[in-house]
């Protein structure tokens, strides 16, 4: 009835009142207050755990359904800016509501919905992730979506790890060491990278050869960003998971990219005039086919 009432728009909105009301406490309920404070309505709500461990996975994944439903902007319109604390705290409880669903998608084990869940979440706080300086709240919200992501094998190459999986889990994880320096949580975000693992970027054999170039190009650009944060030779293994995910954009590569390991090693641990001088080296050789984008 739900789903046929959203589908339906405004002449099905009696039925929606009627019906959204009773399935929605059904399913979910309040969260304490010490959960709840701080967190501008990112976390109101939460699964009623007694009450998922006794459905099937087909009824959570259909209540997975309704929720994405509810929450997925409509196609085609100019949605405003949420410059205000209402708007912002809107964006919030939606965005909440899309954690709901991604919790029943991954306990009813089903790849294909906990992955829409966690899209629309970051669709609809991408607006958030424009300011300057991010909401601290997202933090925890953006920590949720990756740790759903850890419920997928790494070498499922064909089902879950596709080439736009691969891109939206480089958007999570950019916004998410954003935040964490800027929150000054460097251990945090160590953390949350150690089960970021590197296999689940590498792309299938029969992936589509365009979208391939446009998520190894997304990993590179990670592999930078970790190694600009530093950590080589150092206690802290920010080069470590740059190295893995570098290893894995280049794999299959011409020689030209051979070299860009070093001088991104050469970038965490500081040593700038030794970047600049090999990288100088690099572009100023003869010849156009030995030059890599990323060394200029």
């Amino acid at each position: 009835i739900c789903k046929q009432a959203l589908r339906g728009g405004e002449a099905c909105k009696p039925a929606w009142t009627r019906a959204w009301g009773p399935l929605f406490s059904g399913f979910c309920e309040r969260t304490a207050a010490c959960e709840e404070s701080d967190a501008w309505s990112s976390r109101s709500f939460k699964l009623r755990l007694d009450v998922a461990d006794r459905m099937p996975p087909a009824v959570l994944v259909a209540f997975a359904e309704v929720l994405i439903l509810k929450n997925r902007p409509p196609g085609g319109a100019a949605e405003a800016f949420p410059a205000t604390k209402s708007a912002q705290q809107a964006a919030l409880r939606s965005a909440n509501e899309c954690l709901i669903a991604v919790d029943c998608a991954r306990r009813a084990g089903c790849g294909r919905m906990t992955l829409q869940s966690v899209s629309l979440a970051l669709l609809i706080v991408s607006r958030l992730l424009q300011f300057r300086t991010r909401p601290p709240v997202l933090l925890g919200l953006l920590s949720k979506c990756a740790a759903a992501l850890e419920a997928f094998d790494p070498t499922d190459q064909q089902t879950a790890w596709y080439a736009k999986a691969r891109v939206m889990s480089t958007y999570l994880f950019h916004q998410i060491s954003v935040l964490a320096i800027q929150l000054r949580q460097k251990e945090a975000l160590e953390k949350q990278l150690a089960a970021d693992v590197a296999g689940r970027y590498s792309s299938h054999r029969m992936a589509d050869p365009p979208a391939q170039v446009i998520a190894g190009a997304k990993l590179l650009d990670q592999a930078l960003e970790l190694a600009l944060l530093g950590g080589g030779g150092g206690a802290s293994k920010f080069w470590e998971h740059a190295e893995k995910k570098l290893q894995v954009a280049l794999k299959g590569q011409d020689a030209a990219a051979a070299e860009l390991p070093a001088l991104l090693e050469a970038v965490s641990r500081g040593e700038y005039v030794k970047v600049a001088t090999d990288a100088a080296q690099i572009v100023l050789r003869e010849g156009e086919g030995d030059k890599h984008p990323l060394a200029l």
